[in-house]
């Protein structure tokens, strides 16, 4: 019995998978982009800090000041 061909693919859909892949990657650029300036922004902090601030948690060495 012979099986019957498989039907061409049709180029057009596979130019929208492409630029769907392509904007599904920009996204996850441009998130890994933001994330890593919310990380260096968590790093750098608002600016000198100190271990007598009272504003800090972790001033004293854990006290709970």
């Amino acid at each position: 019995m012979c099986m019957p061909k498989a039907p061409k693919e049709d180029p057009e859909i596979k130019r929208q998978q492409a630029a769907q892949r392509r904007l599904e990657m920009e996204r996850l650029a441009e998130e890994k982009k933001k994330d890593l300036v919310a990380q260096k922004k968590g790093i750098r902090g608002p600016g000198i800090r100190s271990l007598l601030a009272p504003d800090n948690p972790g001033a004293g060495y854990g006290s709970n000041a």
